[in-house]
């Protein structure tokens, strides 16, 4: 049987009705893209091996801290880890140290600031990262004796260098440190993204001294690891063991260390590379699979009924096909063609709206999910889409074959037209119309529960006020200042901020309030009990006016407690309720050891810091020191701050001195509540286009049925029924199938929460209103597609309906 004449009518026929067809292919290219977009998602995060070589064999090596049975995998301490790393080194085994931080590239007239990578030499060979142009580092014996060379990122070298291959042999200067560039990554080379806080790195340069110091067994750094490849997942545990004892005979054997580590049990912890990279990114994915496979099914409910009235209304043609001597396969064949038509060009305009989705979440998505870099359409999503397409055709033409029987064809050219019109079937037809509001309610529910606690996230009081805020980090680069030389350098930049036409408000402190960074250690109360992680800060007699954040019980501190480095703390009010069960607590005592106790003096509100708000609420407050040069600049009404101005005026008081990071805290805090945002637009959008689907299938359908009854309709009213009985007899079963679906909805979801407990405890319980007015929505168009049609047919004369005029 040849197809190519079959096609070219099909064709044919769908040119002549292309308010159908455009319906059709529009709906569901809609739907089919945003599902391969997610499928795309998914393929990437969950399921594509990481780029490097045999990730498989990559974990991360971290230090935890554990206080009676507590994990706590933070801030990485930098004598531990050189220990672990020159362990792995005499073993003969495979590791690279990683630790990222931003500087300056000094030899820049603008002194830009940039992200640098700071490894080890064995980094590039361990992860099997491809080059550009020239080499990776010169291979050392130890790190501290790494030769001063540097590799450009692709991104850098385009936009630094214009892509020039002269680069190589080059001078840069970080930091007032020279390098030599010796290479250049390769395009869209990512860097495991637990040991990039800061983002994708622009420069790669040697760790050194300048940037670790293996003798501190108290400095911490938020970036700082180790990953290391170990070949069979079975030897995980002796290694993991092996590197605990390292860290605890050095412990042994300096005792003035160990008194630091009193309660606590310093422990080495793998975790695979690939589940450190995609952390909670798979609930996102799968929640968007799920949404977007949600909408497909809905939208298919819709597209099956609009395709069997199709057919309905062809029924003339194929039953003179059947007529002629067309068989039942053949008719399927056509039937079949026909919806593959349609549902091949949907996929391929599907095609461009997944890729349109994809870029749209490179973009506004990269901040939540990692490795979005790698996400774009590919043979598998092609194969998929050509997948789907054929399957929705067969689907459609199953119905479609249970819908329009062969034997009853032929009658229909002989038939009268009178109340024989051929309908779909009323259970068919209360089938589409229930799985709709039932996927749907389901969908309502879950939005509900997601966008509720991404909103309460996104808009929770953050407890201090930041308006028309910034902070500014100072460095002195080629300057070894004392102390007291860094204190007078802070108080003098301090004083001449003060003096600024824009300035209102400085305070000191050792870090913003709302930043992407986690300043925490462990505290113990004078009875040596330990009490968990906490935050820290180090802040001045002004920050807490400026802030506006309320002092509740006792005092702030004095100026000279800033000057005397007075053993004095200021606690908020989470941290007080968490160790003392109220905020009465001045004078107790606190501290990192029970040998080192810091007096309570005053508790305060507490603030909220999206970025650390899930590991810890409380806040500790010490006189602010000069171990981080860090000022809060709040400027005048009206007035905004840029980095450049902060530097010309750092510069005023010393030349070596500049601002290393800079926030504008407002926009900063708007940025750590993007995803909860993201998350809480996605939902709504999901929820809007279900409700929108739902309600259009709904309206489709009942309409539909509705119409079909003209000739019932009409014997009722010629037989003497009033208008109001048969519009209540209409709407009375139309609703039958709605109540079944929204009960099979409410099971649903609860059947899912039960078995799914651990993760809804994540999120807030469905708003009950937001349900309530979906129902509603739903109940109203459902009403509307019975009383339209049938208010038309009341007014028209009954003769007409008995003729199906």
């Amino acid at each position: 049987m040849s197809f190519y004449p079959i096609l070219k009518q099909v064709v044919a026929g769908l040119r002549k009705n292309p308010t159908f067809s455009v319906t059709m292919i529009l709906t569901l290219a809609l739907t089919l893209g945003a599902l391969l977009a997610a499928i795309n998602l998914n393929q990437v995060v969950l399921f594509k091996p990481l780029p490097y070589k045999s990730p498989e064999q990559l974990y991360l090596l971290q230090q935890n801290l554990q206080s009676e049975g507590k994990n706590n995998i933070g801030g990485q301490l930098e004598a531990p880890q050189v220990a672990m790393y020159k362990q792995a080194k005499e073993s003969n085994q495979s590791a690279a140290m990683i630790k990222q931080q931003q500087g300056q590239v000094t030899s820049d007239a603008s002194q830009p600031v940039e992200s640098a990578l700071y490894v080890t030499s064995e980094y590039f060979s361990l992860l099997g990262l491809p080059l550009h142009l020239g080499n990776d580092f010169s291979p050392s014996a130890w790190y501290t004796e790494a030769l001063p060379e540097v590799v450009l990122s692709y991104e850098y070298w385009q936009r630094q260098y214009a892509g020039s291959p002269a680069v190589i042999g080059q001078t840069l200067e970080f930091n007032k440190i020279a390098y030599r560039i010796i290479g250049v990554m390769a395009d869209k080379v990512e860097d495991p993204a637990p040991s990039a806080p800061y983002g994708p790195a622009a420069l790669y340069l040697p760790m050194s001294n300048q940037v670790l110091n293996d003798q501190k067994w108290t400095n911490a750094s938020k970036s700082l690891t180790t990953i290391q490849r170990i070949d069979t997942p079975s030897l995980v545990q002796s290694t993991q063991a092996q590197f605990t004892n390292v860290m605890q005979q050095t412990l042994a054997n300096h005792s003035d260390i160990a008194k630091t580590f009193d309660g606590y049990q310093l422990l080495a912890h793998f975790t695979p590379l690939e589940e450190a990279i995609r952390g909670d990114s798979a609930r996102i994915t799968i929640a968007v699979f799920a949404g977007a496979t949600t909408l497909l099914v809905i939208a298919l409910a819709n597209i099956i009924n609009l395709y069997l009235s199709h057919l309905i209304k062809q029924q003339q043609t194929l039953a003179i096909c059947a007529s002629i001597g067309a068989k039942p396969n053949q008719l399927f064949t056509r039937i079949f063609l026909e919806a593959s038509v349609l549902t091949v060009t949907a996929s391929a305009l599907g095609l461009l709206v997944a890729a349109w989705l994809l870029e749209l979440t490179k973009s506004l998505a990269k901040e939540s999910v990692h490795r979005l870099v790698e996400l774009g359409l590919n043979w598998q999503v092609s194969l998929v889409a050509l997948f789907c397409a054929l399957l929705l055709a067969l689907i459609l033409a199953f119905f479609a074959k249970k819908t329009i029987r062969y034997h009853e064809l032929k009658s229909h050219l002989s038939g009268s037209g009178k109340g024989t019109q051929k309908q779909i079937s009323a259970q068919l037809r209360n089938g589409l119309i229930a799985s709709q509001v039932a996927l749907t309610g389901v969908m309502l529910i879950a939005s509900s529960s997601v966008l509720h606690s991404a909103l309460s996230l996104a808009n929770h009081p953050l407890g201090v006020d930041v308006t028309n805020t910034y902070s500014a980090q100072i460095v002195t680069a080629g300057e070894d200042l004392s102390k007291d030389g860094k204190m007078a350098l802070i108080n003098e930049v301090q004083q001449t901020l003060n003096n600024h036409p824009k300035i209102a408000q400085t305070a000191r402190s050792f870090v913003s309030p709302i930043r992407r960074g986690n300043f925490s250690s462990p505290l113990v109360t004078e009875d040596g009990q330990h009490q968990g992680v906490f935050g820290f800060n180090a802040v001045d007699e002004n920050y807490f006016p400026m802030l506006k954040q309320a002092v509740i019980s006792g005092r702030n501190f004095a100026p000279d407690e800033i000057v005397d480095k007075a053993k004095v703390i200021i606690v908020s009010r989470a941290l007080a309720m968490q160790v003392f069960g109220t905020t009465e607590v001045i004078g107790k005592r606190l501290g990192f050891r029970t040998e080192n106790l810091f007096e309570i003096v005053g508790v305060v509100d507490d603030h909220y810091n999206a970025f650390t708000h899930s590991q810890f609420t409380g806040y500790v407050y010490w006189p602010y020191s000069t171990l981080r040069l860090n000022l809060m600049i709040r400027t005048k009404e009206g007035q905004t701050l840029s980095r450049k101005e902060v530097i010309d005026i750092v510069n005023q008081v010393n030349a070596n001195s500049t601002v290393l990071e800079f926030l504008d805290v407002t926009q900063a805090s708007e940025d750590l509540v993007f995803h909860h945002k993201l998350a809480a637009a996605l939902s709504s959008g999901l929820s809007i286009l279900a409700l929108g689907l739902a309600c259009a299938g709904i309206f489709g359908v009942v309409s539909y049925g509705t119409q079909m009854r003209r000739f019932e309709l009409g014997v009722r009213m010629a037989l003497g029924a009033k208008p109001k009985r048969i519009l209540a007899m209409v709407v009375r079963e139309a609703l039958k199938p709605l109540f079944t679906g929204i009960v099979v909805a409410f099971v649903l979801s609860i059947g899912s929460y039960s078995l799914f407990n651990d993760l809804f405890a994540l999120y807030a319980k469905p708003q009950l209103a937001q349900v309530a007015v979906a129902v509603a929505v739903l109940f109203g168009f459902c009403y509307l597609a019975c009383v339209i049609p049938v208010k038309q047919i009341i007014k028209a004369d009954p003769i007409s309906a008995l003729r199906n005029e």
